[in-house]
């Protein structure tokens, strides 16, 4: 166990490196194709969140590499799938890391499949949080806490897409080019696979 922790977090290390390196281009449109927690891209984003003091949605603490790679946290779908179903929302959107994020395994129990504004308020009561407190926790995790209780996933979905650019941009040093948004079909099969071998699908590092 220790072993694989070990090496887990030696991927989001790995990433944390070379997407820090000035050869270094992340294609926006991986967004799309990262959906599974088995890809060193996926495990790096979620390294910068934890990094930069993502909050545990009830209790408020901070989420520390620790406890994700002991995997005692869950990946939580903001906005859960059979409600994204039912809005007639894409796959390609409703599965994409775009609409995930880290929290303690019983915290996501907790949630449940309800829509946000109802799993917040249930939350906030169970946790006796105000919403203050919770919205600090919520953009912790750049999440916009106004849009995610309107349930307002367009604007959800296209605000945290830009957050999370610029907090791979800060790990770059340098600008993402937003238009370059579209994915080589042919280069897709690695985009859950192995942490070892899809490392350059993910961050594609030019020459």
């Amino acid at each position: 166990m220790l072993e694989v922790r070990q090496v887990r977090r030696q991927s989001c290390d790995d990433f944390e490196t070379r997407i820090g390196s000035r050869e270094a281009v992340f294609n926006p449109g991986r967004f799309l194709t990262l959906r599974t927690r088995n890809s060193a891209a996926y495990k790096g984003i979620y390294a910068l969140l934890l990094r930069d003091g993502a909050l545990d949605f009830a209790t408020g603490v901070p989420i520390n590499d620790q406890r994700y790679f002991d995997d005692a946290l869950d990946i939580h779908h903001i906005f859960p799938r059979a409600w994204c179903e039912k809005q007639g929302i894409p796959a390609e959107q409703y599965d994409s890391i775009i609409k995930k994020t880290p929290i303690a395994a019983g915290t996501n129990r907790r949630i449940q499949g309800d829509e946000p504004r109802l799993y917040l308020k249930r939350v906030q009561q169970a946790s006796q949080m105000d919403d203050k407190r919770m919205d600090t926790i919520l953009t912790s995790h750049v999440i916009d806490p106004a849009l995610l209780r309107a349930n307002d996933f367009a604007g959800f979905f296209a605000r945290r897409r830009e957050a999370l650019l610029m907090r791979i941009e800060a790990a770059m040093g340098k600008p993402v080019l937003r238009d370059l948004a579209t994915v080589d079909p042919g280069n897709d099969a690695g985009a859950d696979g192995d942490a070892a071998t899809d490392f350059q699908d993910e961050v594609e590092i030019a020459g």
